[in-house]
């Protein structure tokens, strides 16, 4: 058992250390060096780092057309905020988010890189989305114009986790530890987008203390609320877990000697 401990433990340090990680700087070079030749409009420059699947004219019309787009200034530091390798049968491929931070406008590009058979990466797709400050701050978190579905899954992100925490320690009180662990989990899923207001459904969901909220790396990424129905929890107190285990009889059994004499 303590050896099965030690195994969970190691195995979890190193999850969080593989998360830890950070993207490829020759990646974060080529993808930062493929913006500065978008901001010039060095054509050659980008078309010869680009893999086959890229044509001239096409990469060119489609470079002149970003150009318009961007800031006529060199790109500032950026910082990867998304990024994934992937190897299969069709060889190695990259996909790495970086966000720049311009004095006007905030800018994230997607840079999609693949290995040739020599070895050298390419760029086989390049795209870029940018916002001012002020189309920013839609995306931040605020209580102001929000409709009665925003409060009602707020509620439910404090709410439902300590209903369950409060279920799970009254189970252990109650020496219900079958039942404790079960109310520390919630069946099926309601995922809201704070900024858009879009919602959606998973009805296959499990989910730790029922709730949770994140948001992405990238400013893009909106805030994401998740509410889910604690029915372990609902099942306790419904069926009368909650209640003390009734006593165990302590009368003895009676035997064949002890029976008392028949009397005519």
């Amino acid at each position: 058992m303590l050896r099965l401990g030690a195994l969970l433990v190691t195995l979890v340090l190193a999850l969080a250390g593989c998360s830890g990680l950070r993207a490829d700087p020759e990646r974060e070079a080529q993808a930062d060096r493929a913006l500065a030749q978008v901001i010039s409009g060095d054509v050659r420059g980008f078309m010869a780092q680009a893999a086959p699947q890229i044509e001239p004219t096409q990469g060119e019309a489609s470079i002149r057309q970003m150009r318009q787009a961007l800031p006529k200034t060199t790109p500032p530091a950026g910082r990867s905020v998304n990024w994934t390798h992937s190897a299969g049968t069709n060889g190695e491929s990259y996909q790495l988010l970086r966000q720049y931070e311009f004095p006007a406008v905030v800018v994230v590009t997607e840079t999609v890189m693949v290995k040739d058979a020599s070895g050298r990466w390419l760029i086989a797709g390049f795209h870029f989305r940018g916002a001012t400050d002020a189309q920013l701050e839609q995306l931040n978190f605020s209580l102001v114009d929000k409709s009665p579905i925003h409060y009602l899954v707020l509620a439910g992100v404090v709410i439902v986790p300590l209903f369950m925490l409060g279920t799970a320690g009254w189970a252990v009180f109650r020496r219900r530890w079958g039942w404790a662990v079960l109310a520390l989990f919630s069946v099926m899923a309601f995922k809201l987008n704070w900024a858009t207001g879009t919602w959606s459904f998973l009805p296959l969901s499990f989910n730790l203390l029922g709730a949770g909220f994140m948001k992405g790396g990238s400013a893009f990424a909106p805030w994401i609320l998740t509410v889910g129905l604690p029915l372990p929890a609902i099942l306790f107190w419904a069926l009368g877990k909650h209640r003390p285990k009734p006593a165990k009889s302590r009368a003895l059994p009676i035997t064949a000697s002890e029976t008392p004499p028949h009397s005519d």
